[in-house]
Formats: structure tokens, C-alpha cells, sequence
């Protein structure tokens, strides 16, 4: 396997690899058999692989999205998206209604230094908030079809305490109000320009 989870498979016959399609988005670290006809690979992502081998390149037959320890906030939009805060800095998003399994998940961690408190959805748009344990909070754009986009920090560190709620509303003139509570009591309010101001295309 490669750096960025690139997973080979050396032909002896014709001795040259077949690279397979991508799907581990970090780098694997177990590689083991199943059966005579099967490999099961994990990757820093937490992703676990099943992939059939044959004649080219390796197949994916089904992939599992872990979480990557326990689960700090979980939010829905109401309708298919999900996204899910975990413990190793990282937001887990899943689209609970799409049809081909290896696309229905994504993870979000370049970017986030600690880990996700709070979590919100804006009506009527793809962007989403978040708050982290060390007070900073941003957001990010989620496209249910490419999945998300870079994560936008508003603020690297404004409360003493992590993020305990954040609540993003989208007005009729395209601006993006965030209203967060630290933990210790304080309540906040910082807006951001349209998405596309902000880099979140």
C-alpha cells in the first residue's frame, strides 16, 4: 500500500502491479487474507475494506466506516445527511439514503485540532456548523453528491471552555449568522459572508 492508501496488487505472471480504484483516503496499516480469493485491509481513515481479488486490479466488495472513539456529537438535517463528532478530531458524514455503499461516507480531519462538541445544519443549505473541546468553532460545506469541502474556521479560539451548542442560520441575504455557548456560560454571535466568500464552493 501507499502514503495516501493506495493499494496495489502484484501480477507474478505478468510482473507489474494493478493499483485499485481508491478508496482508503489514509494510510493502510493491516493487509490480511480471507479465504483464497479475499484480502481485508484497516487504514488510519478507520475504514475497513473487503476486496475480491482476481484478474487486475483488486475490487471493492464492501467497505465499514468505524468511528474513530466515542462519539462526541451526532446531528441530522432532517433528511439524509448525518454527521457524526468523534473523539480523534474528526466529524464522520454520512448520507443515510444513498444507493451505492462505498460513497455513503465521508470524514472530515484536516483541519480540526481537537474534538467536535457541537454540531448544526442551516435550513435550506449545505453548510454545516461546528464547535470544538477548545473553544474554536467554524463550518463547512457538505455536497451530498462530492461530499465535503474544506473546513472554514471562524474563530480559532474564542471560549475558555469547549463549544457546548452552535446554531447556523441562513438569512435572505446569503449571510451565515453563528451563534455559539462555551462552557462556561458565555454566549457569542460572528458572521460570515456568503460560502462562497469564504472558500466554501
Amino acid at each position: 500500500s501507499g502514503p495516501r492508501g493506495e493499494l496495489f496488487a502484484w501480477d507474478a505472471v505478468k510482473r507489474k502491479p494493478h493499483r485499485a480504484a481508491p478508496v482508503h483516503t489514509r494510510p493502510i496499516f493491516s493487509i490480511r487474507p480471507v479465504g483464497s480469493d479475499h484480502i481485508l485491509t484497516a487504514g488510519m481513515d478507520r475504514f475497513v475494506v473487503l476486496w475480491t481479488l482476481g484478474k487486475g486490479a483488486p475490487q471493492m466488495k464492501w467497505r465499514l466506516c468505524c468511528l474513530g472513539g466515542h462519539a462526541t456529537a451526532i446531528r441530522t438535517n432532517g433528511a439524509n445527511m448525518a454527521c457524526i463528532g468523534c473523539g480523534d478530531n474528526s466529524i464522520r458524514v454520512m448520507d443515510l439514503l444513498h444507493r451505492e455503499h462505498r460513497q455513503h461516507c465521508w470524514v472530515i480531519w484536516r483541519g480540526l485540532r481537537s474534538s467536535v462538541t457541537s454540531l448544526s445544519s442551516a435550513a435550506n443549505c449545505d453548510v454545516w456548523g461546528f464547535g470544538l473541546q477548545d473553544g474554536g468553532f467554524g463550518c463547512v460545506r457538505i455536497d451530498g453528491a462530492d461530499g465535503p469541502g474544506d473546513i472554514d474556521m471562524l474563530a480559532s479560539k474564542l471560549h475558555p471552555g469547549p463549544v457546548t451548542s452552535i446554531c447556523l442560520v441562513s438569512t435572505s441575504s446569503f449571510k451565515h449568522q453563528c451563534q455559539h455557548a462555551g462552557g462556561e456560560g458565555s454566549r457569542s454571535r460572528a458572521g460570515a459572508t456568503s460560502p462562497q466568500a469564504n472558500g466554501i464552493q
